[in-house]
């Protein structure tokens, strides 16, 4: 077993490639599929949105670890283009949901397809037991405290 200092070197190292590579292949996926006019992090919202059962403002903003101004932004942005449209709940006018339209959802689906066909390429090199690990670390490490 390595020590702490070359292992926590590696991780590092790997973490960072990992992500640029991911980043670089979500960028590759969306241009080839028509979607090159939209930036990673609106794709990711798109289908954020779409996995969220009520997606509001707050909601999203929440959920990201953004800004409301910051969330609003991106959020105008995409409904002028036609991606999707805010709505205010009738009865409490102060909640904003945001949903779907017809390109947003091709998107937000472009982009789920983008995972799964990774994931269906670890399930072919990773036994059930390996991939359950992997997925157990991001949830201990990652999840929302």
């Amino acid at each position: 077993m390595q020590d702490l200092a070359s292992l926590t070197y590696l991780i590092i190292d790997e973490f960072l490639k990992a992500d640029i590579a991911i980043a670089a292949d979500e960028r590759h996926y969306l241009d080839e599929r028509g979607f090159s006019q939209l930036t990673l992090n609106e794709v990711r919202l798109l289908g954020l949105i779409q996995r969220t059962a009520e997606p509001t403002m707050s909601v999203l903003a929440r959920t990201l670890g953004i800004t409301m101004g910051t969330l609003t932004s991106v959020v105008s942005r995409l409904e002028r283009r036609g991606y999707l449209l805010r709505e205010r709940q009738e009865r409490d006018r102060r909640v904003i949901f945001v949903k779907l339209l017809a390109d947003g959802e091709a998107a937000a689906n472009v982009y789920t397809d983008f995972f799964r066909e990774r994931i269906q390429v670890a399930q072919e090199h990773f036994s059930s037991e390996e991939v359950a690990a992997i997925l157990k670390y991001f949830r201990y490490q990652y999840a929302k405290k």
